[in-house]
């Protein structure tokens, strides 16, 4: 399992970087990715948005991986809080 120091470089990293959500941007070409912008509207990544334009399930993937890295790490945090903290009775469940 991933130690809660694991968790907090992780997210030291994803709050270092540009403020998120990230969001897709698009050209005037066919609707090709024309690069990432954050929260602020500063280009994040940008391509030629030409023949070597990435595919959109690639800018969707790294325009969501802030957000979705968070939510992960949060989801860890609690399940940790949730099997490590000690409580007054087991509650066994079928």
């Amino acid at each position: 399992m991933m130690t809660k120091a694991q968790r907090d470089e992780i997210r030291a990293r994803v709050n270092a970087a540009s403020p998120y959500p990230w969001r897709i941007t698009e050209t005037d070409i066919d609707n090709r990715v024309g690069g990432i912008e954050d929260a602020a509207g500063f280009e994040v990544v940008t391509t030629d948005a030409g023949m070597y334009a990435p595919e959109r399930p690639d800018a969707d993937l790294i325009a969501s991986a802030p957000a979705d890295l968070i939510a992960l790490l949060d989801a860890l945090d609690e399940m940790d809080r949730k099997y490590t903290e000690p409580t007054e009775r087991l509650v066994v469940r079928p």
